[in-house]
């Protein structure tokens, strides 16, 4: 992936232009599903020493990317320094998501998401080339975008819920959201899985809008395998004819 990628980059480079290049990639906060008073949610108060140590609180944990594809991010942020290639990189973190599920306390996992960007801000201290961690949602107050965001992902929820022709891609992650939440309430892993598409319909509508304003946006996509997750994040582009995701 590498090689193809740093050609891509310097391709994208020389025609820069005066545009700002900024690779991203996402960080998902921690969760675990908790069962108190007989009740199923999502809860974001866990113990970060021992998420970053890789101690999974049980076999639905999320391990940060940042720990787990080290090495690849480390090889391709020397080999973006040795090329000379002028890009910002972000990790965006998925604090979005918070919308899509129950949560008992949405003002405290809010303050935990802080504390997780701050955890990873510390551990690539020394990495080659600086990267600028963002709650998504913040980065995108700072564009004065938000609630244009969220316009689009209510759109979507609404598509969703109501267009046959979407159906087939809901199915595929009612059994992703099963499998990677650990979540059994099946209605809530319907709605949940139908909000997380909306939400991805969004971010890739929204790139679009930020790629208006001389910010060239690429995902880096280095530890995104799941061709679910790529579609998703492409069904409203692909509606306005837009170039897809991954660009790299």
């Amino acid at each position: 992936m590498t090689k193809k990628l740093i050609k891509q980059l310097n391709e994208i480079n020389d025609q820069q232009n005066g545009q700002i290049n900024i690779l991203f990639d996402w960080e998902c906060p921690p969760r675990f599903i908790d069962y108190k008073n007989k009740r199923e949610f999502v809860n974001f108060d866990v113990d970060l020493n021992k998420i970053f140590a890789q101690r999974k609180i049980d076999n639905f944990t999320e391990i940060p990317r940042t720990i787990i594809n080290k090495k690849t991010d480390l090889e391709v942020l020397r080999l973006i320094k040795d090329n000379r290639i002028k890009f910002q990189y972000y990790k965006f973190i998925a604090d979005t998501n918070l919308e899509l599920v129950q949560t008992k306390n949405k003002t405290q996992a809010k303050q935990k998401f802080y504390e997780f960007k701050k955890v990873l801000e510390q551990k690539t201290l020394k990495y080659p080339v600086k990267i600028s961690f963002w709650l998504f949602s913040d980065f995108l107050k700072t564009k004065k975008l938000f609630k244009k965001y969220k316009e689009i992902y209510k759109v979507w929820v609404d598509k969703i819920e109501n267009e046959t022709r979407y159906q087939k891609i809901w199915q595929k992650q009612i059994e992703k959201t099963k499998n990677h939440m650990g979540l059994k309430d099946s209605l809530k892993i319907k709605e949940i899985a139908k909000r997380t598409i909306a939400s991805y319909a969004a971010e890739g509508a929204i790139f679009e809008i930020l790629e208006t304003k001389n910010e060239n946006y690429i995902w880096l996509n280095s530890a995104e395998t799941d061709q679910q997750s790529i579609n998703t994040t492409n069904l409203a582009r692909k509606e306005k004819m837009i170039i897809i995701f991954p660009k790299n």
